[in-house]
């Protein structure tokens, strides 16, 4: 404990500029993590890869060699999963990076004004309703069919669409720089389970778009005469007019990418917002402390290794071996702290060959990482001397005969 708080705090004694900078795009890139995956429903996922890695660093720091070894053979594979798994999620965070500080097209202010009226008099009627307003995502790739119109918004208009007789009453309305883009447009089907099996459709596919993209979308139930708006995964039911007006122009005003997080309606979601933002700050601190740290600079320790000579086979028949002598005896290396073993031996000696004193030149035959003092290895002489064996001595029998007559 003492040494995680010394860390923590001789970093923030030691501040440098290049560490600050890390660590805000650190922040910053969790942060767009977390908010796409929270807005595509895929927290409960996540969730379970964070408690992974958490197990894995544990797992290391009590040294518990058999989950490490396995997170290790396998960290590759899940990284490739998760990518297959992750990959619209990727996709999304890569497009709202690009368009970070994009603005968005702003309509008129006629939109504010004449959708509240219209969505709640349609909810009124019972008459289901779905208006997309595009943020600075594009949502060309997510959704399909309709009737191009580019006519100016109007009361009158948004209702003959969505009259129940109408052709393109069941599709949505695309609402862009003031103007009615297209009407009838089929929208993506929510897949993460957000919403209740007791939603319809309708419901599903603002859904699908809102977690796809960052566009406002307002819809109107024609069973509960409900008004309500999807925002990044979100469905709030709305109660009147006024506050539906405030949110359409939020959305043109302030929801451009998240340069605006901490400017929210309420001090709720301020407070939650910013949470969010101390919450990246702390993981992105934590990951440039404990799991960026610099390597340190090596230590590098002398030693003194002796030389082995390398004896293979016996002296010829008749010889007996007297003595052997290596020349240095031993040779000093330098190696990286803590040391290993390190064994030095000469190149293999074939004794069978050797029948009288001899001096050998040999090389020496050593581990990759030894390396010599001097940064050459020596040149190893080896004198092998040998002497003839001596014969064994036999014991004299000596046999008294006696003399004839004794």
């Amino acid at each position: 404990m003492k040494s995680f708080l010394d860390q923590i705090l001789f970093f923030i004694q030691n501040p440098e500029w290049q560490s600050l900078l890390d660590i805000g795009i650190i922040a910053t890139g969790i942060y767009i993590l977390y908010r796409t995956f929270r807005a595509s429903g895929s927290m409960k996922v996540v969730t379970g890869t964070l408690i992974a890695s958490a197990v894995f660093l544990a797992a290391n720091y009590l040294d518990l060699r058999g989950i490490t070894w396995i997170y290790s053979n396998l960290s590759s594979v899940i990284l490739i999963a998760l990518i297959v798994i992750f990959q619209p999620e990727l996709r999304k965070i890569f497009e709202r990076t690009a368009s970070l500080y994009r603005k968005g097209e702003i309509s008129g202010r006629d939109v504010a004004d004449i959708l509240p009226d219209v969505l709640f008099n349609l909810a009124s009627r019972r008459w289901g309703a779905l208006i997309v307003l595009p943020g600075t995502d594009s949502i060309e790739s997510y959704i399909s069919g309709g009737i191009k119109s580019g006519s100016q918004v109007s009361y009158a208009l948004i209702e003959s669409i969505f009259d129940p007789h109408s052709a393109g009453h069941d599709g949505a309305i695309i609402i862009s720089n003031g103007r009615i883009e297209s009407f009838g447009v089929r929208l993506p089907i929510s897949e993460t389970g957000q919403l209740s099996e007791e939603f319809g459709t309708r419901h599903h596919a603002a859904m699908g778009i809102c977690e796809l993209t960052d566009s406002l979308v307002l819809l109107v139930s024609e069973e509960r005469g409900q008004v309500s708006f999807f925002k990044q995964g979100n469905m709030i039911p709305i109660s009147n007019k006024e506050n539906l007006k405030r949110i359409i122009t939020k959305h043109f005003e302030g929801m451009v990418g998240y340069r605006d997080i901490l400017k929210r309606r309420s001090k709720s979601s301020r407070k939650v917002a910013f949470l969010e933002v101390l919450s990246a700050l702390t993981l992105a601190l934590l990951i440039r402390i404990f799991m960026v740290q610099p390597e340190p600079e090596p230590q590098i320790g002398f030693f003194d290794i002796p030389i082995q000579a390398q004896l293979v086979g016996r002296v010829p028949d008749g010889m007996e071996l007297e003595s052997v002598t290596v020349e240095p005896h031993t040779v000093r290396i330098y190696q990286r702290l803590p040391a290993k073993k390190i064994v030095i031996r000469t190149a293999p000696i074939y004794l069978n060959t050797i029948r009288e004193d001899t001096q050998l030149d040999v090389s020496l035959v050593y581990p990759s990482h030894a390396e010599p003092a001097g940064g050459r290895w020596p040149e190893v002489h080896v004198l092998i001397k040998v002497r003839s064996e001596e014969p064994k001595k036999e014991e004299d029998s000596f046999f008294t005969i006696g003399s004839p007559g004794s």
